[in-house]
């Protein structure tokens, strides 16, 4: 193995196995690939805003708004600073960097200095402080409020005279709750993925260089700016570099673009954006192709790899809406403890401590404060709500739904817009040629064998025969080899229709249908050796065409070199550095077939000639364009994808210097000039990708759920509304065609219908719409009728100059078709409908979707789609169902649902039931009826297993006929505060304190008359005429509270089986049967009062947490306040069923 060999694969070698070490990279390129995609995206913008700027005349400023300033400044966000070196010249960039040839290259000297100054060749993203990052996972959500709790606990313990170990045993406790609060925390995070563990895969170890007039072999690390790197095939490029010397140089970028396909280099600026560019080499691309050589203009960190990896390492996940409704909740929680412990901390100092030193003094104060603070919060809500999210993200995955992050859960259920693919989305992507169309006017139905070609080849349709020869030639797909006898073979002999329909191909949906339509007629791998291919532009999502050029065959003897063409083929041999040197260089003197397939308008724009059906070339007129674009508008109204296909033959020495350096570095630029009109238009093929049956109820039943949906394609507009309507999207007889120039002649006709208001639209057509000016483009949108009578269909061209208010009118449509768009448009859709205040679901299956999946709300892609469309998304359908979306999007609605019944049923005990005791004690003197730790055991042990089986509740209607939930509308609101603490709190808390006094008064001889205002005389012998010392005062309060502790768990009972159901009766929605079953509630109960044995009757448990055994009975006398809680719930309901019927059933959409 040579020294390059053992370079490149060094340090493939390690802990993780070959398939392991792969889904990792895979994962990382394809986060890289996303983050790739927006940048560049991010860079257009401010190109284009520069370029704008540039052109636009110089003009007054407008008048100062600052509230709209702000705003703007708020919403923007900041662009990739790219730099300018494939714009500068390279003398200029030599002269940068301080490098006199390319041949000598630095010295090593020079680079060692500099190697100094600068810094290693190493991707070291700025990593967080381990520091901020562990305070982040103990200090989140309530946990500051419990760690503030625990600090003032051991401030109690420690200024005790004597040390009360109760203080130091709560200030444990709630470390420990805090402790598992943090652990949650960090188990959420550490779920996302971890972009620097594989990023150095994808940088090589070693690199060759030029230094000192001589190529070395260098450690990559070593680079330094100005180097001048050597690439030959199969490297991995080291860091940036400007390209100066290309001979057939092809790069795979698929780690930073996500795109298969790798792309042609060139040693000239062929786009303005640095991340389009060609004479750029992207660190940590692979040359798949030629050699180059190149000067670095960036390292380490200062790559485009290393500031996304920063970036995608560094950056931290949007907060989801349930996120920011916890976060709510704190914030009130905290602003009431805080308002509490205030009034307590005052009425110590003002009142309790002056007149009644002995009731409460320093330490004792310090308690009441923490019992206050711990009174106040659901201690259990953080980790109920996590193990709430994981048990439906578990139901969500039987129903092959995958939740990668546990918040989208929620935030589906708030969806009200979804932007869908259509191609592998709404369609099955299984493509078949179904039309050909050829002039005159001839429309051939492919027929179900897709055999077009009858009769002799001579005697065959010219046309046909020409479109099944180009189809075959002019394709990215190829058959997949298959191993027989140890050989690699493929059909190769006369057409076999069984492998044509059996075979595996590699290749995209359109390339494989015409691929498999071609091998019904002809020999694939026969034709394509007789036309072999030398050189060819992939398609792709911008350009929407591909350009292959073929060797045309010729005799045996015009293929023997003379002497003159051997000499051409010795001098351009080197220069063009490809697979079919040999071959192309032998066929200098003779003839080339170009051939290009694409969008059927765009083909057409570049041919000015066409095959007739005698084989004959006749001119093409305008009426002939005339028809030929009409017939593309038919079969596009039926659904079909049109692609034309046209051919051009040439000398390649004379018209065509393909094979010439110059060309070779500028293939991706090249392009066949539109006003030279050089091709033979041959004909159309218009393929048919039916779309998947589950689609049109699944749009139906959306669409009632309130959840406009929408279509966002690549395809013609015309055949984008063909599967509109046939899967549900569109449902109006008309739809107006949007462009730049119809724009305000349809606001204005709908303005002048009464649709939209009429008294601002004012539009000067001599302006552009991205006027200085926006007043003059005013859109009052009429919000009782927002345009829903028509659909509309744009076109990702025309997107580009509509301002906001234009934007505004677009939204405004309930049926909405985006045509022609690319990963920019579809990106920019949907953070136009997120300025909106729309929440938006963005489904995809490829790697053009997934800026736009990652800048949703919720991005849906298709378990067969794209690593790259999967790594962006939150939710993945691993059926390939769209369908699944709905259930999706069920379960965001009932998980919300749920979460506010959890909080219905963890408010009256785990906040009302603690807060009570402590106002008591402080205001009215009564010995504390509940001690802190049995709150927070409470909160967090007992309350946890039944909040989570309101979790598996059903819903009590119909979920999809609801309008999705509104941004405003809280998880907690005035309503559930008063639901938890004005109803249900109340009766649990008189329970529980009835039960407290009773057993005060049957074993401790205390009346609750002489326990009110007792204050500090409680701790006295013979309180009350007891009879009993004050430590045996002391163990019966400590019955007590155990008492009223195992009546709120008892009552919760009660207030589980009532809140289960808002509306309904607990017999209608039975939890044994039907759809209301849920055995697991008993379950839980089961687990609690387990829960509370263990608390209660455990011996050293008694002693540790100060608890002590009650008597059996009174674990059955708050039976009688639970059936109370359950009652009175029922009969709530019931009057709500009675006489708000109408608003129930609307409620329910039963």
């Amino acid at each position: 193995m040579s020294r390059r060999s053992r370079s490149r694969s060094r340090g493939a070698d390690d802990d993780l196995s070959e398939s392991q070490a792969r889904e990792r990279v895979d994962g990382t390129t394809a986060r890289l690939s996303v983050e790739f995609h927006i940048r560049r995206q991010e860079y257009e913008d401010e190109i284009k805003m520069r370029k704008s700027l540039a052109e636009a005349p110089v003009a007054p400023a407008p008048p100062v708004k600052e509230e709209k300033d702000k705003k703007d400044k708020k919403d923007k966000k900041p662009k990739f600073d790219a730099p300018n070196w494939h714009q500068t010249q390279i003398q200029d960039i030599m002269t940068t960097f301080e490098l006199s040839s390319m041949d000598l290259g630095l010295s090593s000297e020079f680079a060692a200095q500099r190697l100094i100054e600068k810094g290693p060749n190493i991707i070291r993203p700025p990593q967080p402080s381990v520091l901020w990052k562990i305070l982040g996972y103990i200090f989140g959500g309530f946990n500051i409020l419990l760690l503030g709790s625990a600090v003032l606990s051991i401030i109690a313990w420690r200024i005790g005279t004597p040390p009360d170990p109760n203080n130091l045993g709560l200030a444990i406790i709630l470390v420990l709750v805090a402790a598992i609060s943090a652990g949650f925390n960090w188990y959420q995070e550490h779920k996302s993925s971890k972009v620097m563990d594989t990023i150095k895969k994808l940088l090589p170890t070693e690199v060759q260089v030029v230094r000192d007039g001589a190529e070395k072999l260098i450690a990559a690390a070593d680079l330094v700016v100005g180097d001048v790197v050597v690439l030959r095939n199969g490297d991995r490029v080291p860091a940036d570099l400007r390209l100066v010397d290309v001979r057939g140089l092809r790069i795979d970028s698929a780690a930073l673009t996500g795109e298969s396909e790798p792309v042609s280099s060139s040693a000239t600026c062929t786009d303005s954006n640095y991340l389009q560019t060609r004479n750029i080499a992207f660190c940590g691309t692979n040359i798949v192709e030629g050699t180059a050589r190149g000067i670095v203009v960036s390292t380490g960190n200062s790559t485009v790899m290393g500031s996304i990896a920063s970036a995608a390492s560094s950056s931290s996940e949007r907060s989801s809406g349930l996120q920011l409704e916890i976060r709510r909740v704190v914030i009130v929680i905290a602003i009431l403890a805080a308002i509490t412990a205030t009034a307590v901390i005052l009425t110590w100092v003002f009142w309790l401590n002056p007149t009644k030193p002995s009731f409460m003094n320093l330490p004792s104060m310090l308690a009441t404060v923490i019992g206050i603070m711990v009174a106040f919060l659901p201690d259990g809500l953080p980790f109920c709500i996590v193990l709430a999210l994981t048990l439906v993200a578990k139901q969500m995955s039987l129903n092959s739904v995958v939740v990668k992050h546990l918040p989208t859960v929620e935030t589906l259920g708030t969806v009200d817009v979804l932007a869908s693919d259509k191609t592998g989305t709404l369609t099955q992507n299984k493509m078949s040629v179904v039309h050909l169309f050829t002039l005159p006017n001839n429309l051939v139905d492919v027929p179900e064998n897709k055999k077009v070609l009858v009769g002799k080849p001579s005697t065959a349709d010219p046309q046909a025969r020409k479109l099944v020869l180009l189809s075959a030639l002019c394709s990215g797909a190829k058959f997949e080899a298959h191993e027989v006898g140890g050989d690699s073979f493929v059909n190769v002999g006369d057409v076999d229709d069984d492998f044509a329909d059996t075979a595996k191909i590699l290749g995209d949906a359109s390339d494989t249908a015409i691929m498999r339509f071609a091998a019904h007629n002809t020999s694939i791998e026969v034709t394509r050796k007789q036309w072999p291919k030398l050189f060819d532009i992939p398609f792709n999502s911008k350009n929407k065409w591909m350009l292959t050029i073929h060797a045309i065959p010729v005799s045996s003897a015009s293929l023997e070199a003379s002497e003159e063409s051997t000499k051409v083929k010795n001098s351009k041999k080197e220069l063009y550095d490809g697979e079919n040197a040999e071959l192309a260089s032998a066929h200098l003197k003779h003839k080339a077939l170009l051939i290009m397939k694409g969008a059927g308008e765009i083909i057409l724009s570049r041919c000015s000639r066409y095959m007739d059906e005698d084989g004959s070339l006749k001119p093409l007129t305008d009426t002939q364009r005339k028809k030929l674009a009409r017939q593309q508008e038919k079969l596009g109204s039926h659904g079909e994808r049109v692609l034309g296909f046209g051919y051009s033959e040439f000398s390649v020495d004379k018209r065509f210097p393909i094979f010439s350096k110059a060309f070779d570095e500028d293939r991706e630029r090249f392009e066949i000039p539109a006003a030279s009109q050089t091709l033979i238009f041959v004909g159309f093929v218009a393929l048919m990708d039916p779309p998947r049956p589950e689609v049109p109820p699944a749009v139906q039943k959306l669409r009632r759920a309130g959840v406009r949906v929408m279509m966002v394609t690549g395809d013609h507009s015309t055949t984008a509304l063909a599967i509109a309507r046939k899967v549900g999207i569109v449902t109006t007889e008309e739809v107006d065609l949007v462009t730049k120039d119809t724009v305000w002649d349809l606001i204005n006709d709908q303005s002048a219908r009464g649709l939209i208001s009429s008294s601002v639209y004012y539009h000067d057509k001599k302006k552009s719409l991205r006027s200085e000016t926006p007043e003059h483009l005013s859109v009052a949108i009429d919000e009782s009728n927002p345009v829903p009578q028509r659909a509309i269909a744009i076109t990702g061209a025309d997107m580009g100059v509509f301002d906001d208010k234009v934007w505004d009118w677009v939204i405004a449509h309930d049926e909405i078709v985006f045509a022609r768009t690319t990963p920019e448009d579809k990106l920019k859709i949907v953070t136009e409908l997120q300025r909106r205040k729309h929440v938006v679901s963005m489904t995809g299956d490829g790697v053009n979707d997934a800026p736009a999946l990652r800048q949703a709300e919720a991005g849906v892609a298709m378990g067969a789609g794209s690593d790259v469309a999967k790594e962006a998304a939150d939710v993945i359908l691993t059926d390939n169902n769209f369908s699944s979306i709905l259930v999706a999007i069920e379960y965001g609605r009932l998980v919300f649902d749920n979460l506010t019944k959890v909080l219905l049923y963890l408010f009256p005990s785990g906040s009302f039931c603690e807060i009570v005791p402590v106002i008591l004690n402080v205001w009215l003197g009564v010995p504390l009826p509940l001690s802190a730790f049995l709150m927070i055991y409470l909160a967090c042990f007992t309350d946890v297993g039944p909040a989570l089986a309101l979790i598996k509740e059903r819903s009590e209607g119909n979920l999809m006929l609801r309008a999705p939930r509104r941004k405003d509308q809280h998880l907690v609101g005035v309503k559930t505060f008063a639901h938890a603490y004005g109803y249900l709190g109340i009766i649990e808390a008189m329970g529980a304190h009835i039960m407290y006094f009773w057993y005060m008064h049957e074993y401790a001889q205390l009346s609750p008359s002489q326990l009110f205002l007792a204050f500090d005389a409680f701790n006295q012998d013979n309180f009350g005429g007891s009879g009993l010392t004050a430590a045996q005062l002391q163990l019966h309060l400590r019955a007590a509270q155990s008492v009223y502790f195992v009546a709120v768990v008892v009552m919760q009972f009660g207030n589980m089986l009532a809140t289960r159901t808002q509306f309904l009766s607990f017999f209608s929605f039975n939890p044994f049967k039907g759809m209301g079953r849920n055995v697991s509630m008993f379950i839980a109960m089961g687990v609690s009062i387990v829960l509370a044995v263990l608390i209660i009757y455990v011996p050293p448990f008694n002693d540790i947490f100060g608890t002590r055994p009650i008597p059996f009975q009174f674990w059955f006398l708050p039976v009688i306040f639970s059936v109370t809680v359950f009652v009175a719930d029922e009969i709530r309901k019931l009057f709500l069923r009675r006489f708000f019927s109408s608003d129930i059933s609307k409620e329910l959409e039963m």
